[in-house]
């Protein structure tokens, strides 16, 4: 007699948040804003940003920071 296989929990129901986000396509859905937006905070100084091959990429503590420091 075989022993029962026991299934293996998956973490699908574990919401993923990246640590890090492209400015193109992430950081601004993730705050409600435009890309412009985006990097006319980066280009203001009050985010930070790097460059990454062909992708600029902001921290998303970065972004929660700003939000704290706009309320």
């Amino acid at each position: 007699m075989q022993p029962a296989v026991q299934a293996v929990p998956t973490p699908t129901s574990v919401p993923f948040t990246p640590a890090f986000l492209s400015v193109e396509h992430e950081a601004g859905a993730y705050l409600g804003v435009t890309e412009w937006t985006i990097r006319r905070l980066i280009k203001s100084g009050k985010l930070t940003a790097k460059k990454i091959g062909r992708r600029l990429i902001v921290k998303r503590a970065d972004l929660d920071a700003l939000w704290e420091d706009a309320a």
